[in-house]
């Protein structure tokens, strides 16, 4: 016999199942198939002959209850890979630190699964990139020194009063370069409230 040079399908139909048991009931007596039966019938629908050998089986021990229709296929709902609880990672999110979820890549790691999990959630609009930027701390005293300062700068003349354009003023931007990044990135749930950052000036 020749080898074969075509490739056997990949998935065998609930039609063709049937058309091959049928094929098998004809080619022998008493519900038992002919010598050699099985090989023409993989040869005819292009599977391997154990495909025909397990849809013959399972014909068998099914008649009584399913008849022919115990033949078809139970892919549709046994195979392929589970997917995972999205709603159940979600809710894993709000327990993770904020500073855990500055990138998708952490948060992915956080929860045990590939960076595309955290993408796809993100895309579908399950999870928010926020932006959070740190802002002054401010006391009593601090809002009261920073009215008297504008006040110092307001020129008073004939037509009137108008604030200084400062022009001799140097202005020096006390940072907190040390203690915190000014801007950060968290990946947050949609509705969570997002920390709140302040410093004070030094």
């Amino acid at each position: 016999m020749n080898a074969r040079t075509t490739p056997y399908k990949p998935n065998f139909t609930d039609r063709e199942r049937k058309d091959a048991v049928i094929f098998l009931l004809l080619s022998g007596e008493h519900d038992r198939p002919d010598r050699g039966a099985m090989c023409h019938a993989a040869e005819k629908f292009g599977v391997n002959i154990s495909t025909i050998s397990r849809v013959w089986g399972r014909f068998k021990s099914t008649f009584d209850s399913d008849g022919i229709n115990g033949v078809v296929s139970r892919m549709p709902g046994a195979t392929g890979r589970k997917k995972k609880d999205r709603q159940a990672l979600l809710a894993c999110i709000a327990d993770i630190p904020f500073r855990r979820r500055m990138t998708q890549q952490c948060l992915a790691d956080e929860l045990g699964v590939a960076r595309s999990v955290v993408r796809d959630a993100i895309a579908q609009g399950q999870l928010l990139r926020h932006t959070n930027t740190i802002h002054p701390l401010l006391t009593k005293e601090n809002k009261h020194a920073r009215i008297r300062h504008a006040l110092r700068h307001v020129v008073h003349g004939p037509d009137g009063s108008h604030f200084s354009p400062m022009n001799n003023v140097v202005y020096v931007d006390e940072k907190w370069f040390n203690e915190d990044t000014d801007k950060r990135v968290f990946y947050v749930l949609p509705g969570e409230t997002v920390p709140h950052r302040e410093r004070k000036s030094k």
